[in-house]
């Protein structure tokens, strides 16, 4: 019925089916599952019998906008409320993903959100006005969150990510020059490593 923008929730379903076929054919009891967006989901499509103005009804493609929405896996037999106009923790792209950590209890489930320059609304939502996270987004441009069905969900601005981690100046540079590029270099490094080191810690 077509994708959206953003067709994170798309792609979470499609996982239910490659998960079990990549497990056989690599041989492998667990595996880790990373999932990597530079959104959250749009709306989902759905098709559905609708009336037209003629009288009667036709099939017509729409979106899940709803407060009255169940996911049911028909697998495990669980049913989970879901909100699509609440809380990102309460939305369908959670409730996928704690469905599919009830159905692969053996793997786990990590989330890499890249939050573009206007993002920031994303930020002040996700914190909640959580001060330490806050501090944290702001000294290191990355922070862990945790309440979005992931077993973790690292949210890393994309400026931080365009910051060059090599030690590159020209021939002529003066030594303040060097030294700001050299303390650039280690800043990078810096935060890159608190984000590789949680996230080792969390699969290992």
């Amino acid at each position: 019925v077509g994708l959206s923008g953003t067709p994170l929730n798309e792609a979470l379903v499609t996982i239910r089916e490659i998960l079990p076929q990549f497990k056989t054919n690599k041989g492998v009891e667990k595996a880790h599952v990373m999932i990597l967006t530079d959104g959250e989901a749009a709306q989902s499509r759905v098709a559905k019998m609708q009336p037209v103005y003629t009288g009667g009804e036709a099939l017509r493609i729409t979106r899940l906008y709803s407060n009255n929405l169940y996911l049911r896996n028909r697998k495990t037999g669980t049913i989970r409320k879901v909100s699509t106009y609440m809380n990102p923790t309460q939305s369908l792209t959670t409730s996928l993903i704690e469905d599919l950590k009830n159905e692969f209890p053996e793997s786990s489930f990590t989330g890499f959100r890249i939050l573009e320059s206007r993002g920031g609304w994303f930020v002040r939502s996700a914190m909640n006005g959580n001060s330490k996270l806050q501090s944290q987004w702001k000294k290191d441009k990355s922070v862990a969150l945790t309440g979005y069905g992931y077993d973790k969900y690292y949210i890393v601005s994309s400026n931080a990510l365009q910051e060059s981690a090599d030690f590159d100046v020209a021939e002529d540079a003066s030594k303040a020059k060097i030294k700001t590029a050299f303390a650039k270099s280690l800043k990078s490094k810096k935060n890159n490593k608190k984000i590789l080191g949680d996230f080792i810690g969390l699969i290992a």
